[in-house]
């Protein structure tokens, strides 16, 4: 995945920003593709990740108005 600040290759994105899945860049906000899906940042997993609505981790709900799981 590419640091969006660097552009650099990096194992995880730096902190406040996702992995975006689609596009295997860092990401500041996670996008809404094509179909109209809605991704969520999700920071409780390993690597913070970009993730549809029912993907959020267990415990976690996707809120519309951050557009974050929590």
């Amino acid at each position: 995945m590419r640091d969006p600040y660097t552009m650099r290759c990096v194992d995880v994105c730096p902190n406040n920003t996702f992995w975006d899945p689609n596009t295997d860049q860092c990401v500041q906000e996670c996008p809404t593709d094509n179909s109209s899906a809605i991704f969520y940042g999700d920071s409780s997993l390993t690597k913070p990740t970009c993730v549809l609505a029912d993907n959020c981790s267990s415990g976690y709900y996707a809120d519309g108005h951050v557009g974050l799981c929590v």
